[in-house]
């Protein structure tokens, strides 16, 4: 007597449906993705308030290559109370490892400083692995946070500010040692784009 495994036996049919139903779900996900890409999508708009002091913008920059695109925006009048910049300041574990920061989630940031914005304003590099908070990191520009200097490359333009928040920009670079003295808070850059308004 002959007795066929179930174990092994399947179906003919359910290997196809395996594949129909994955590929039903593959057009499904694509569908969802570019929903989401068209609805959370950025477009050129006007100053919007986001917050007493704060406003938000996006504007389509002219040109080709590394010139062209969108640029956000956020204006803050300084004198209005409470409004300032801050700084991420060095991390004393970092710096004892060699490092100078310990990468944050933006929104954690936020929420434990009181944040009303924040940019990644800098280049940096990091430790290998994944992209995840709590890496070490170094600066790839200069910056300054509440006075304390951290120097990344120093053929970098600053923007920087006093202590009663007078902003400035440091064209030359290195930025002297006059700027460094004075300046409370400040984030470099290699590249500077300056707009009327």
């Amino acid at each position: 007597m002959c007795v066929k495994s179930w174990k092994r036996w399947k179906p003919k049919a359910t290997r196809g449906l395996r594949v129909r139903i994955a590929g039903i779900l593959a057009v499904e996900i694509a569908a969802l993705m570019l929903c989401y890409w068209l609805v959370s999508r950025r477009t050129p708009g006007g100053p919007t308030p986001i917050y007493q002091g704060l406003s938000y913008q996006c504007i389509e920059m002219p040109g080709d290559g590394a010139t062209s695109g969108l640029a956000y925006i956020v204006e803050a009048d300084l004198s209005v109370a409470g409004i300032e910049p801050w700084v991420t300041p060095k991390d004393p574990e970092a710096v004892a490892d060699g490092w100078t920061f310990t990468t944050r989630f933006a929104t954690s940031l936020a929420r434990e400083q009181s944040l009303a914005v924040v940019i990644n304003a800098c280049l940096f590099s990091r430790e290998a692995g994944l992209p995840v908070a709590g890496k070490r990191a170094k600066a790839g520009d200069t910056t300054i946070a509440d006075g304390e200097v951290s120097q990344g490359n120093v053929y970098t333009h600053l923007l920087w500010f006093e202590a009663d928040n007078t902003a400035h920009i440091e064209l030359n670079w290195p930025a002297s040692t006059d700027v460094l003295a004075r300046a409370r808070w400040a984030v470099g850059a290699p590249h500077v784009l300056l707009s009327e308004r």
